[in-house]
């Protein structure tokens, strides 16, 4: 596919100098399955279509999806992320307080995957086991999510319904972080969680502790 590489510029929503960031798009849209064919419950802001991809040094160097738990007591289960890739990524997270603050200090979990992918028009949503971290979050906490690039990988980027009904996908591009909705774009990351049952038990925080 040919590549057509779009200029954006803008002012970041950090009180930081003007950044000119690169978004990679193509002359063809990829589209994806719309959701998971079960019953949990799947947070995402993306429409399935993408028509391009982000990834570092261009575009981001860590970008970080972040939702908000529905109400009552849920497991994470699952992030899916529609990438591309073939090296070893480990999941990022991060202890943000809500949806509109920037992380602070992401961390890498024991969470790892490989899309076994090299180019964009081969990218899958692949949907990266959560359940072993055993993180439980009640209706309204924040689950924040998401990935370094190492450069020859990229997530899909999706457009806002009508350039404005954006999502919170926070990237980190050039020592600041900013809104990709800023852009237009949503980041192809999802997160699926599943109803808590008695013998899921343990809490965020002892969980966390051990990373």
């Amino acid at each position: 596919m040919r590549k057509v590489i779009t200029l954006l510029a803008l002012i970041a929503l950090i009180a930081t100098p003007v950044l000119a960031r690169q978004a990679v798009t193509f002359d063809s849209v990829v589209t994806s399955p719309a959701s998971l064919d079960r019953d949990d419950v799947e947070l995402g802001y993306d429409d399935g279509i993408f028509s391009g991809f982000g990834s570092t040094p261009d575009w981001s160097d860590m970008t970080i999806g972040v939702f908000e738990a529905p109400a009552g007591d849920w497991t994470l289960t699952t992030m899916r992320i529609y990438f591309f890739g073939d090296q070893d990524h480990a999941v990022m997270m991060d202890d943000t307080a809500d949806l509109a603050t920037a992380p602070a200090a992401p961390y890498a979990t024991t969470v790892t995957f490989n899309a076994g992918t090299t180019a964009f028009d081969e990218s899958v949503w692949l949907d990266v086991d959560m359940g072993s971290l055993g993180l439980v979050y009640a209706g309204g906490e924040i689950i924040a999510v998401g990935v370094t690039f190492d450069g020859a990988d990229g997530v899909g980027l999706s457009d806002c319904v009508d350039g404005v009904d954006c999502g919170y996908y926070w990237a980190s591009y050039d020592g600041a972080w900013g809104l990709d909705s800023a852009y237009a774009k949503n980041n192809g990351i999802r997160v699926v969680v599943t109803g808590q049952t008695a013998s899921e038990a343990a809490s965020m925080s002892s969980v966390k502790a051990l990373y």
